[in-house]
């Protein structure tokens, strides 16, 4: 059987095909968490390895020099405030969240633009992404993720584990088969 974390890059990038941009982001926005609890020893996550996983695998997209100085549009920490309240509350105001306390230069809206031209806007304290390139982003760091993590065995385990949808028969136990 394929890579089980395949369902969910693949549900995104159907999402986007099929312009249902809420249930892309949605599990766009899901993904470090389950890739960072997957591989935590305690086998859970919270908000500081949410960023750390991004900062990992995302921050080369969302950060740039200019004049030797590095600029960051989006943080680990902003993007997990942007996931607690995009999938908790329903908005897209971050100030709010308590992982920004301590944090300054932060935007304080986040809004994904479908369609978008450019990549990302910053306007303010609002930063505007292209919504179809912050999962595609999502989506790589996923898989650069899987091969960094392919020998090891915590990591492995863990992705065997996570729960399948069937498309097909199946069978639960020996002796019984589920079928269409």
């Amino acid at each position: 059987m394929r890579n089980p974390v395949q369902q969910y890059l693949d549900s995104i990038t159907l999402s986007i095909t099929s312009k249902n941009y809420f249930a892309a982001l949605s599990i766009a926005l899901m993904l470090p968490d389950i890739c960072s609890a997957i591989q935590d020893k305690s086998g859970t996550t919270n908000g500081n390895l949410y960023s750390n996983w991004f900062d990992t695998y995302l921050s080369k997209y969302y950060s740039s020099l200019n004049s030797g100085k590095e600029i960051i549009f989006l943080s680990g920490k902003e993007c997990y405030a942007i996931r607690c309240s995009y999938l908790h509350q329903g908005i897209h105001e971050i100030s709010h969240q308590k992982v920004l306390a301590k944090q300054q230069d932060n935007s304080n809206h986040i809004k994904f633009m479908a369609e978008m031209t450019s990549d990302k806007i910053k306007l303010g304290d609002t930063l505007c992404l292209s919504l179809e390139n912050f999962c595609n982003y999502m989506i790589d760091g996923v898989n650069e993720w899987i091969v960094k993590n392919s020998k090891n065995k915590l990591v492995t385990d863990r992705i065997s584990q996570l729960p399948k949808v069937y498309t097909s028969s199946f069978s639960p136990m020996f002796g019984v088969v589920i079928s269409q």
